[in-house]
């Protein structure tokens, strides 16, 4: 691989990259809607882990082929269906 493949890219990669960032963007918007502004606010240790994990997700998503957009906000949206029942379990059992 030579050093000037390192620092190219065509159209075709920059307008998936930007059409997967704003998919994902919106999907991330989304899903903090939905579950609140306490996933990234607090920041608990489990709410560090998602956030580690939220952002680990979104940078393979966007920038490989594999996993594909939808697979990523599925993961995302996993992430924040756990985090609420840890969140209720924790509330519940007054930990």
């Amino acid at each position: 691989m030579k050093w000037e493949t390192w620092f190219s890219i065509d159209w075709q990669q920059a307008l998936g990259i930007s059409l997967s960032a704003v998919g994902f963007y919106i999907g991330l918007m989304l899903c903090t809607r939905l579950m609140g502004l306490r996933s990234f606010s607090k920041l608990s240790s489990h709410d560090f882990a998602m956030t580690v994990g939220i952002g680990s997700i979104l940078a393979s998503t966007v920038l490989a082929d594999k996993p594909s957009l939808l697979q990523g906000l599925f993961a995302v949206a996993m992430l924040f269906l756990i985090q609420g029942a840890i969140s209720i379990v924790r509330r519940r059992l007054n930990l």
